[in-house]
């Protein structure tokens, strides 16, 4: 069935693939060898097969593969059918009613839960946060090998952390800084279009 394929790619005739012959296997002794055997293949005419009614097609496959998750995200396909969820009301309750028509509220332990585990993971104060967060800023802010997009996410950073930090850090650097990139705001010296614009955005 292999030989087949040629002459029918040659004819532009797509190959018909999972089919076996029905006969047995017929294996032959190679001449000369005492432990050789191969199968003896019939010549068959292309016409025969072109002409002939094709096979019943197999069954149908029963094992499918999908997209379980990429990336951590579950693709909205049909093999990935969204699990119901029951909404609550917002602040976790769920109205009920007792036998006497009063309204009973019931707190969903799910979001009791839920609410104590930020709690139990970042419980603690960080004290130093803003410390270390401010000299990592001013260190990418000062470092002249940086480009010139983190200067200013360092500048922004700064801003955003209060305006006691853009005075005492920012301020008494801010000239040496200009002078530092006054360079690359300049058309004969600064070529590349987009730095120019980056020069000229951070000052």
């Amino acid at each position: 069935m292999m030989m087949l394929i040629v002459p029918f790619n040659l004819k532009n005739i797509e190959p018909i693939y999972g089919f076996a012959s029905g006969g047995p296997l017929c294996f032959r002794k190679a001449i000369g060898h005492k432990d050789l055997f191969y199968l003896e293949d019939k010549d068959i005419d292309i016409k025969d097969v072109i002409d002939a009614p094709l096979p019943k097609a197999p069954l149908d496959i029963a094992v499918l593969c999908h997209w379980l998750a990429i990336e951590g995200v579950q693709p909205a396909v049909p093999e990935n059918a969204p699990v119901q969820v029951i909404y609550a009301p917002s602040g976790g309750k769920i109205q009920e009613q007792r036998d006497d028509n009063l309204p009973l509220d019931i707190k969903l332990l799910v979001s009791y839960t839920l609410k104590r585990l930020p709690n139990s993971l970042f419980g603690q104060v960080y004290t130093t946060l803003q410390t270390r967060l401010t000299k990592q800023l001013v260190n990418a802010f000062l470092n002249p090998s940086h480009s010139v997009p983190t200067h200013y996410g360092a500048i922004q950073g700064l801003d955003a952390l209060g305006s006691n930090l853009v005075r005492l850090l920012i301020l008494p650097n801010l000239e040496k800084y200009v002078r530092l990139h006054e360079p690359e705001m300049l058309l004969d010296q600064q070529k590349n279009k987009i730095k120019r614009c980056e020069a000229w955005h951070v000052l």
